[in-house]
């Protein structure tokens, strides 16, 4: 049984903060819900914290859905991309869910 399946995302704040310290990533994959934040931190190589948010997927193959709700109060969904890779996303370029996200 090799490794499970995995997907990351590198955010930056337009309306937040650049590093949008605090924003909250929710994904749902096979009918699971994950959340992460991105916390403030070093990046350094010996740093114990990343700003790129990682979820593992286990045997899941897709993500159905894909949630920022930014420092700023912007939430927006992302289109489900395709495990296995890290995507960047910027704040406003989402489908807003409760139009916040004016730049």
């Amino acid at each position: 049984e090799g490794p499970g399946s995995w997907i990351g995302f590198r955010l930056e704040g337009t309306l937040s903060n650049r590093d949008a310290i605090g924003a909250e990533v929710r994904i749902v994959a096979n009918g699971e819900t994950q959340v992460a934040q991105v916390f403030a931190g070093s990046t350094s190589v010996h740093s114990g914290r990343t700003k790129n948010i990682h979820f593992g997927l286990g045997s899941n193959t897709s993500v159905e859905q894909v949630q920022v709700s930014w420092p700023s109060g912007c939430v927006e969904e992302f289109s489900p991309p395709v495990p296995g890779c890290y995507y960047p996303l910027l704040e406003g370029s989402g489908v807003s869910n409760n139009g916040n996200c004016a730049r």
